[in-house]
């Protein structure tokens, strides 16, 4: 009798054992929230908006108001979807917004509409929801 209790005590602690570990496992490999990176507001002495359903129609912004307005629009979202290519597919309207320091670094975003809805995409980070205020917030410093 007393081998069968044993038994089952071992087994009891290798089940609860085990499911620690997955308990463990699961909260390590929990969908982790993607941030824009984006340079310090600080820092950023040039903002470009390519409007990338036109040829050529770059528009080029010093202003620091400019820079904050667009700035605020970028900073501090957070997302769990994952973006895993270099371009947004298939945009209705598409915008690539690109943040500049006076040391030459830089950091670039999409900001798109597609089928009625707006996002934000950082190539290989993540892809953002975006209010259609947001969008035209853009667009309207485009040339």
């Amino acid at each position: 009798m007393k081998n069968t209790n044993k038994k089952w005590f071992i087994l009891s602690g290798l089940l609860i054992l085990a499911i620690g570990i997955v308990i463990v496992l699961a909260y390590i490999n929990r969908e982790k929230p993607y941030k824009i990176n984006i340079l310090n507001l600080e820092d950023i002495t040039t903002v470009k908006i390519d409007d990338l359903t036109l040829e050529d129609n770059v528009t080029e912004y010093h202003d620091q108001k400019v820079i904050e307005e667009l700035y605020h629009i970028f900073n501090h979202k957070t997302t769990n979807k994952e973006s895993t290519t270099l371009n947004p597919e298939y945009p209705d309207r598409l915008y690539i917004v690109t943040f500049s320091d006076q040391d030459g670094n830089s950091t670039s975003m999409y900001i798109y509409s597609k089928e009625k809805n707006y996002y934000i995409e950082q190539s290989y980070n993540g892809i953002y929801d975006a209010s259609k205020e947001e969008f035209e917030w853009v667009e309207k410093y485009v040339n």
